[in-house]
């Protein structure tokens, strides 16, 4: 929570939940209440953990070191709840989702992986 923010600053609400912690990560899950643009990338940052190759909102030189040239930020699921009148209406209900093999970070988190297997 910020004090004093900017007066053109648009108020963002972000739910997190920790699902994993290893060696200083933490593998999130995040719900956005409000849709702000780089909204997880600005709110996580302004708390002080910011994302793993995150060059914008961090300081990625150790990401880089690592490997991590790029965010590691994934939507697995998406799910749409939009009013009647809505142009967009026939998107309610409707949930999308990828497999979790297909999300190359959640190796870091294996008992065994060590991330290196995709970047």
């Amino acid at each position: 929570y910020d004090k004093n923010p900017p007066r053109d600053a648009k108020p963002i609400k972000t739910h997190y939940k920790t699902l994993k912690t290893k060696e200083g990560l933490s593998l999130l899950e995040v719900t956005l209440l409000t849709g702000r643009t780089h909204q997880i990338r600005a709110h996580l940052s302004h708390l002080g953990h910011p994302l793993l190759g995150d060059g914008k909102y961090g300081v990625n030189r150790a990401d880089k070191a690592r490997g991590y040239k790029y965010q590691a930020l994934w939507s697995y699921r998406l799910s749409f709840a939009f009013s009647p009148d809505s142009s967009l209406a026939y998107l309610s209900g409707k949930v999308f989702s990828v497999p979790e093999d297909k999300i190359y970070f959640l190796s870091l988190f294996d008992e065994k992986g060590d991330g290196n297997e995709k970047r």
